[in-house]
């Protein structure tokens, strides 16, 4: 019989492994689809715990993003979630580039044209990313916007400012914001030249 991390997998391995798994979701406050709510307080004292000392002053409520967009012109507005939650709802004229493609659209942004319109976040302007912030409120898991601030100081950002509880407390704080972004044209990758040409 084929063995299962050191133990027999006999069906019964799988199984409690899953209800672990199921635990451990229900446990970690997972909620149902489609409910917008605030993170509870003792969520976001615990997360606080975890996120990096110097970054904490960088992170701002809801309210306070919306007083800088209003007193920085130069302030660059980026959504670093997936395009579903983009088109859910978003802050007015922000760039889209999800944080798993930021790597490399920092670079050379070609993501989401129809959005972005050739805009890329540049080094020399302040910053403000915001997610969606994850559905499930596991404090010792970091959001889009936490991996994303890892990604901007690696590429030399520094003027980086997210908001407290992202898209989620934007909403339940009753402030504007967009939703269903027309079409998406995806700028395609340039062909390579034929073996011979």
């Amino acid at each position: 019989m084929p063995r299962l991390c050191g133990l027999p997998n006999d069906g019964k391995v799988v199984r409690a492994a899953w209800l672990a798994l199921a635990a451990t979701m229900a446990l970690a406050g997972c909620e149902p689809e489609g409910t917008i709510t605030a993170e509870r307080p003792a969520d976001a004292r615990a997360r606080l715990n975890y996120r990096n000392p110097r970054d904490r002053a960088n992170w701002l409520t809801p309210a306070q993003a919306q007083q800088m967009i209003r007193e920085k012109p130069d302030l660059q507005v980026l959504c670093v979630a997936n395009i579903e939650d983009y088109r859910a709802g978003h802050l007015p004229d922000s760039m889209l580039i999800p944080v798993t493609g930021l790597r490399l659209a920092i670079d050379d942004n070609t993501l989401y044209e129809a959005i972005n319109h050739g805009r890329t976040p540049a080094k020399d302007r302040p910053l403000l990313v915001y997610c969606w912030w994850n559905a499930c409120k596991c404090p010792s898991v970091p959001t889009f916007s936490e991996l994303a601030r890892q990604i901007l100081r690696e590429k030399g950002f520094t003027d980086v400012y997210s908001i407290e509880g992202g898209m989620r407390a934007w909403i339940v704080a009753k402030l504007p914001y967009e939703k269903n972004e027309p079409a998406l044209s995806v700028t395609p990758p340039t062909p390579a030249p034929a073996r011979g040409q």
